[in-house]
C-alpha cells in the first residue's frame, strides 16, 4: 500500500481529474483477539468511482480506530470521507480524525492510515 500523498498523485495521473470515490462497497470493521497487540479497531473502506461493473475502486484501511460511530448507510449515497490531523491534541492513540461530511454517516479516530487506487 501507498501512502495517501502518493495515492492522490496516482489517481491524478490516471485522469485528468481526480476521480470521486464516494459509493460505498464494503466497510469491514477488526481487531485483533490477541490483548498484547489490541492497539483499537481495523476499518477497511472500500469505495468505487461510479456505480458500473467497471469504475475505479478505492480501498482505505484505517488503524487504530477509535470512538467509532456509525450510522445506517443508504442505499447510493455519495460518501465524502475526510481526514484531519489532530496531532496538535496530542492524543497518544489518534493522530486523525475522520468524518463523513456529506451525511454524517461516520466518524472516528485513528492512528494512520492507506489508501491505494485497484487495477480494473
Amino acid at each position: 500500500m501507498v501512502g495517501v500523498e502518493d495515492w492522490i498523485e496516482k489517481a491524478s495521473d490516471m485522469t485528468d481529474t481526480v476521480p470521486t470515490f464516494g459509493y460505498l462497497e464494503r466497510l469491514e470493521v477488526s481487531h485483533s483477539v490477541d490483548p498484547d497487540k489490541w492497539q483499537g479497531l481495523r476499518l477497511e473502506v472500500v469505495l468505487r468511482s461510479g456505480i458500473s461493473a467497471d469504475s475505479l475502486r478505492t480501498v482505505v484501511v484505517f488503524e487504530g480506530v477509535h470512538q467509532l460511530k456509525i450510522q445506517d448507510p443508504d442505499d447510493c449515497s455519495v460518501y465524502m470521507l475526510q481526514a484531519t490531523s489532530i496531532e496538535d491534541r496530542q492524543l497518544e492513540l489518534a493522530r486523525y480524525e475522520v468524518r463523513e461530511v456529506e451525511h454524517g454517516a461516520m466518524s472516528f479516530l485513528c492512528r494512520s492510515f492507506t489508501a491505494h487506487i485497484e487495477d480494473r
